[in-house]
């Protein structure tokens, strides 16, 4: 992970992580409603493509369905799962079509959870970036998760990487993104460390177990990690 934020600081500049503004889950970053249209997506899409440098006329998306998994259908207390490793359920991206735009999927499900919608379109827009605007050779899922929180969307990653309802008629989970909570975290922590920043306070609008876990690894990287990690 360290690597990569050297790799991130070399390709894209190392003043492009410095001077980033920290995208936060608030009403004057984004719609705070708890349910989306599809209309007002386009509102969060185009506010992510400015913040990520991506032209947001030459992206095209649409919506799809995908069926959750329920066990115990039938029974007092159904258990939800949303399928994990299935690229379909929350986003992909399809490369340029015959008109020249970047085509990406947004999953309908994505509407009930805003914070989630916004992980979603930045990491299918971090695709673009890797696959057809840097045209990057060979990269993983987890590259592109990390160039999330290299542009300041990674509040929203790490949030949303991991979610758990109950209600009086069912019970379930969901996993969103390639990282989980702890390497989200970790991150977060290596962006803060090279932003200089100890105690930020965008970190506060993380979930209060992530939040505690990021100031916990900002220390050890201050402890651990040479001085020209702070100095890149």
């Amino acid at each position: 992970m360290e690597d990569a934020f050297r790799w991130m600081t070399v390709e894209f500049g190392l003043d492009s992580i410095q001077s980033a503004k920290v995208l936060l889950p608030t009403k004057e970053d984004f719609l705070a409603d708890k349910n989306l249209s599809e209309k007002t997506t386009y509102y969060i899409l185009e506010k992510i493509a400015l913040q990520m440098c991506v032209d947001y006329d030459k992206i095209e998306i649409f919506f799809v369905e995908d069926p959750k998994n329920i066990i115990g259908e039938d029974s007092i207390q159904p258990i939800h799962l949303i399928p994990e490793n299935n690229p379909i359920y929350a986003g992909s991206y399809y490369g340029v079509n015959e008109k020249g735009k970047y085509v990406i999927s947004i999953n309908k499900e994505q509407l009930n959870y805003p914070e989630n919608i916004v992980a979603t379109i930045a990491h299918e827009l971090s695709h673009i970036i890797l696959s057809d605007i840097r045209r990057v050779e060979e990269y993983d899922e987890y590259l592109t998760d990390l160039l999330i929180v290299f542009y300041g969307i990674g509040i929203f990653g790490a949030n949303s990487a991991f979610n758990f309802f109950k209600n009086f008629y069912s019970w379930g989970y969901s996993k969103q993104g390639y990282l989980n909570e702890k390497e989200w975290t970790y991150a977060l922590a290596l962006f803060a460390s090279i932003r200089g920043e100890s105690s930020p306070e965008w970190a506060l609008y993380l979930k209060k177990h992530i939040y505690k876990d990021l100031i916990s690894s900002i220390k050890f990287i201050e402890k651990n990690l040479p001085e020209k990690w702070q100095l890149l």
